[in-house]
């Protein structure tokens, strides 16, 4: 009997849950659960109009009002998760870039790279733009996703600090030039520094103790030879004396 004196009130007359629960006595929340409770569909979604679409992910009809349709419906939060959970990644990821490289970000944690990175921070030991040596990171002069093949490649590595590697993020191909011109000038200072030590052999006070007796020893053997002093012994001392004053600033 009660049922029906509900369904009346408030399907029939349209009475709201608040005025059927102050003729009753009760508070709206505890009429709401009873009526619920009683299988009363409480606060039916009244549309003028609905649309009927079709949810994203499962597929079953639902009703939208006209405002409210979008090109992605769902008919409830599980159906829009469980969707975003398999169309937002990889391929259907709206960052997506092409995916990850046969190198990944786990390669360059192995032994091997780690050598490779000694030996970038020891040919560069500073920031190669702003000149800082703190918080040093080794960067890729072309990008590892469009050149795997170069990712291990030494002349492919340059050093920058961790403010400088954040700002050129996404602008690469600008400062790749840059960056080969820095390397590139590097090599040739290197090969230029290699040529003139196999030329002149690293310099040490032995060495310039055996140059400077065998200039004396040379001059000494000129001057008894001939009784002619040799304009030329005053420029040889002197050059031994630059050479020896270069070689005690190299040592120290």
């Amino acid at each position: 009997m009660l049922l029906e004196q509900l369904i009346e009130k408030y399907v029939d007359f349209r009475m709201s849950v608040r005025d059927i629960a102050k003729e009753y006595g009760v508070s709206h929340v505890t009429m709401s659960r009873k009526m619920k409770e009683m299988g009363i569909d409480v606060y039916p979604k009244r549309r003028k109009n609905p649309i009927i679409v079709e949810c994203l992910f499962c597929h079953k009809p639902i009703e939208r009002c006209k405002s409210t349709v979008s090109k992605r419906n769902f008919c409830n939060y599980f159906c829009h998760a469980s969707w975003m959970v398999g169309n937002t990644r990889g391929e259907n990821c709206a960052n997506w870039k092409g995916g990850i490289t046969a190198i990944s970000s786990d390669n360059l944690k192995t032994p091997e790279f780690r050598d490779l990175k000694k030996i970038v921070l020891s040919r560069f030991p500073l920031c190669v733009i702003c000149g800082n040596e703190k918080t040093l990171h080794v960067h890729h002069i072309k990008t590892r996703r469009l050149n795997p093949e170069l990712a291990f490649d030494i002349n492919n590595l340059i050093t920058l600090c961790r403010s400088c590697h954040s700002t050129i993020k996404g602008k690469e191909k600008i400062w790749e030039n840059h960056f080969i011109s820095i390397v590139c000038k590097s090599e040739e200072l290197r090969e230029t520094l290699n040529a003139s030590a196999h030329d002149n052999p690293q310099a040490s006070l032995s060495n310039v103790i055996s140059l400077v007796d065998r200039k004396l020893q040379r001059l000494t053997v000129e001057d008894s030879q001939t009784n002619k002093t040799d304009t030329r012994i005053a420029l040889e001392r002197d050059e031994i004396v630059r050479t020896s004053a270069k070689v005690e600033e190299a040592v120290v």
